[in-house]
């Protein structure tokens, strides 16, 4: 996430979780540029929790969505 503000993004959504450790990064993401972070606090290994993201980030971006990258750790 940090890495994609750097590149002036115009937004991020970030998911994770955690919602502290969304609202750390979120504010770095800040720090580096990007106005817009919306974060969801979401169990990814559920799908309907990932349908849930996907509809939240579409609608927050307007019915976009450029690029999705997972950076799971178990």
């Amino acid at each position: 996430a940090i890495h994609f503000s750097k590149l002036k993004v115009g937004g991020l959504a970030l998911v994770a979780r955690n919602e502290e450790k969304l609202k750390e990064v979120a504010k770095l993401c800040r720090a580096s540029g990007v106005s817009d972070v919306l974060i969801i606090s979401k169990d990814l290994t559920l799908e309907a929790a990932c349908e849930d993201v996907i509809k939240r980030t579409t609608d927050h971006f307007k019915g976009t969505i450029d690029t999705c990258t997972n950076s799971a750790v178990r």
